[in-house]
């Protein structure tokens, strides 16, 4: 990851695939390009919560890791990637993942 923001409407991730010639790498970095993955998985530990009117409210989380998958438990977790991204093998969080 190379930066993340945490705004009313989501978390914005900002993060980069490694160049590597290794054939696993190269393959996610290809289905990425061509738009056929493009969902993340998100793994938090919950600092704090708070129960209120029957819904369970999160207040404060650790991000622990950021991973690309092809069928996300939130299905508004899905990114873009930019033109200028396509130089290099960054990815932009253009959509915010859903809180």
């Amino acid at each position: 990851m190379i930066s993340v923001d945490a705004k009313d409407e989501g978390l914005y991730v900002k993060g980069r695939i490694s160049n590597s010639k290794d054939p696993e790498i190269s393959r996610v970095r290809d289905l990425v390009k061509e738009g056929i993955l493009n969902s993340l998985s998100v793994g938090i530990m919950v600092k704090d919560e708070e129960m209120k009117d029957g819904v369970n409210q999160i207040k404060s989380v650790e991000l622990h890791e950021v991973s690309v998958v092809a069928v996300p438990m939130n299905q508004d977790s899905q990114f873009t990637v930019t033109a200028k991204s396509m130089q290099g093998p960054l990815i932009s969080v253009l959509k915010p993942l859903s809180k």
